[in-house]
């Protein structure tokens, strides 16, 4: 630093510039040997890893590959510990027509569908999974097609059998972004109702901020249970398959935990959400109608959803309605009350995080 003046160049010019801030800089890359500890050196020695406090924390932090290191030999000591589930790939009209009328006698299920493509208007069904019992689900594949492929039941049956528990509301449907599942299903000429809880839906609600809403994470921060991830199975980049390509034993516990998790993830949000009475209201009043009325519609970024498409929420014209969302909208700190009046008023939607204005709704 004394010697500053005779460093030519952008290197002396640097320097100098920086003079006032170096003595900090220097002060701040020091290691501290004087900290004062709440233990002796001689206590400072290894020790086996405590994996379920390790666990807890990479859990609660979402650091999952180090979740995945560990989850071998904490699962067993964690309280929230997911048993391995009893899946079943059904292959037989005989199983499928056991399991409806189950899910008929439940009338609350989860339920998903297995496809080629995220796009859900390039999607061919492969199959459909679903699970009325935490830990017991079931996949029924209808389009595995690779060599040495079982049988399967005929998608047309299989679809037949299940469009009146689909299209039935007294029956309610859990789902992970179900706004996907009815998509391709309308393709197939199933109009799915009584779609009474979406889990990625239940996580925005109860935590808007969160920056991932999947259901990996999801079944990792809520459950304490890392999933079988579709990479684990389809492969990666160039190289990964397409749903209809995987081995049905592989595909099959992936589908069937796929359902099984979503109703677990479930049950163990909606309490959380049912114990705040207006996050409850948020939910049930806004977040669950998945068609705009035709009124004024606040709408979500699609970043939240793994398709292109944005969500929309109903907002009816009634006065109480709009200050309830105007309050839950405020606290994100980008609500415009009058932009919203006015378009309130014009009949169009705004989207609240990147004030995106649509035009007015047919």
């Amino acid at each position: 630093m004394d010697s500053a003046d005779t460093v030519k160049g952008k290197v002396g010019e640097y320097l100098r510039e920086s003079l006032h801030f170096l003595p900090l800089s220097y002060e701040l890359a020091t290691i501290k040997l004087d900290v004062e500890l709440d233990c002796e050196v001689s206590d400072l020695v290894h020790v086996e890893p405590d994996n379920k406090a390790l666990h807890d924390i990479y859990a609660e932090y979402e650091f999952r590959q180090w979740v995945d290191e560990v989850a071998g030999d904490s699962a067993s000591e964690s309280d929230q510990k997911v048993e391995k589930g009893e899946y079943e790939i059904i292959l037989s009209k005989d199983r499928l027509g056991v399991w409806l009328s189950t899910l008929q006698e439940t009338k609350l299920f989860a339920f998903d569908t297995e496809t080629t493509s995220l796009d859900y208007m390039e999607a061919e069904l492969v199959g459909v999974s679903f699970s009325a019992h935490s830990g017991k689900a079931a996949y029924v594949p209808v389009a595995h097609d690779y060599e040495g492929a079982p049988e399967q039941l005929n998608i047309d049956l299989v679809l037949k059998l299940l469009k009146p528990l689909l299209e039935d509301e007294s029956l309610i449907k859990i789902g992970q972004n179900l706004k996907y599942d009815k998509s391709v299903l309308a393709r197939y000429n199933i109009d799915l109702k009584g779609i009474g809880f979406d889990t990625m839906l239940e996580s925005y609600v109860l935590n808007s901020v969160a920056s991932r809403h999947n259901m990996d994470d999801l079944a990792l921060k809520y459950l304490g249970h890392s999933t079988i991830h579709f990479e684990d199975i389809a492969g990666k980049g160039k190289k990964q398959v397409t749903f209809d390509k995987i081995d049905l034993d592989i595909a099959g516990e992936y589908a069937a935990e796929d359902a099984d998790i979503t109703l677990r993830l479930h049950e163990a949000l909606w309490p959380k959400l049912s114990a705040e009475p207006s996050l409850r209201k948020v939910f049930e009043e806004i977040a669950r109608v998945l068609k705009p009325n035709g009124k004024c519609c606040v709408s979500f970024s699609n970043r939240m959803f793994p398709t292109k498409s944005i969500l929309a929420w109903r907002m009816s014209s009634n006065e109480d309605h709009f200050n309830l969302v105007s309050q839950y909208f405020k606290k994100t700190e980008k609500f415009d009350e009058l932009k919203v009046e006015k378009l309130v008023e014009e009949n169009g939607y705004y989207d609240p995080l990147f004030a995106v204005i649509g035009k007015k709704q047919e």
